[in-house]
């Protein structure tokens, strides 16, 4: 999706990102979706830096950010040689398979901010309404 972003429409370019925000958060547990939701609700600053909310998501999509990467990666083995000498810390998983959970789980929190940024949501009652699509810029 990305190498042509510079040459496509507004539109084109934001319904396919809330399209990908919208896959990523389909099988978000509904405690993470509250939290993420208060947070943005909140700080209900983030229409107004779309861009910040955008390009955050993307590079963590595409793990540009690789001191992000090696932070927790680096924080998963030290917690599993710490504190998971028994397996049950992380839940039966493995310390690969930790990192994949919580990678996931930081990029549905953040394409619960690209949807919020989009004004994809009814702030009353925290439920999407794809009717709003047609107002995208």
């Amino acid at each position: 999706m990305w190498p042509w972003l510079r040459w496509c429409s507004n539109y084109r370019y934001a319904s396919q990102l809330v399209a990908l925000a919208l896959e990523d958060i389909k099988d978000m547990s509904e405690d993470d979706f509250k939290w993420a939701f208060g947070w943005c609700h909140d700080y209900d600053e983030i229409q107004s830096h779309r861009s910040s909310a955008r390009s955050g998501y993307i590079a963590h999509i595409e793990r540009w950010h690789e001191d992000d990467i090696e932070q927790l990666k680096w924080s998963i083995d030290y917690m599993a040689k710490e504190l998971d000498r028994d397996g049950a810390y992380f839940e039966g998983r493995t310390p690969e398979e930790q990192f994949e959970h919580e990678w996931k789980l930081k990029q549905q929190k953040k394409a619960v901010v690209v949807l919020y940024a989009y004004n994809m949501f009814n702030k009353r009652t925290g439920q999407i309404e794809l009717d709003r699509l047609k107002k995208l810029r």
